[in-house]
């Protein structure tokens, strides 16, 4: 998915679930997109964040978490945790650009 400045992919966990196949795969989803140089961040997490965060807050969190990058993935998985997630919970920030061009961005 991808849009507001950011780009989100989705994570696969199922890798050793061998009583849940063929319900669930350790297939990933794979998706190409061409980064541009207005790409701020990456954030790849699994379902439980996706399916209680939208993108547009994900954006948002970010914009307002930015200031301290080592706590933007923390903070979108207690947002998950904190909506009531019944997946699991995983989330990797990558910044595209230095975090103090981002802080006067915001």
């Amino acid at each position: 998915k991808s849009g507001d400045s950011g780009f989100w992919f989705p994570v696969t966990r199922s890798i050793g679930d061998d009583d849940l196949k063929p319900a669930v795969t350790a297939v990933p989803e794979i998706t190409e997109t061409i980064l541009s140089a207005e790409d701020e961040f990456l954030v790849m997490a699994s379902d439980g964040l996706w399916d209680v965060v939208s993108n547009a807050e994900v954006v948002n969190i970010m914009r307002d978490t930015v200031k301290e990058p080592a706590m933007c993935s923390k903070r979108l998985a207690t947002e998950a945790a904190e909506r009531g997630s019944k997946d699991n919970i995983t989330v990797i920030v990558v910044f595209l650009l230095s975090v103090s061009t981002a802080e006067r961005v915001y």
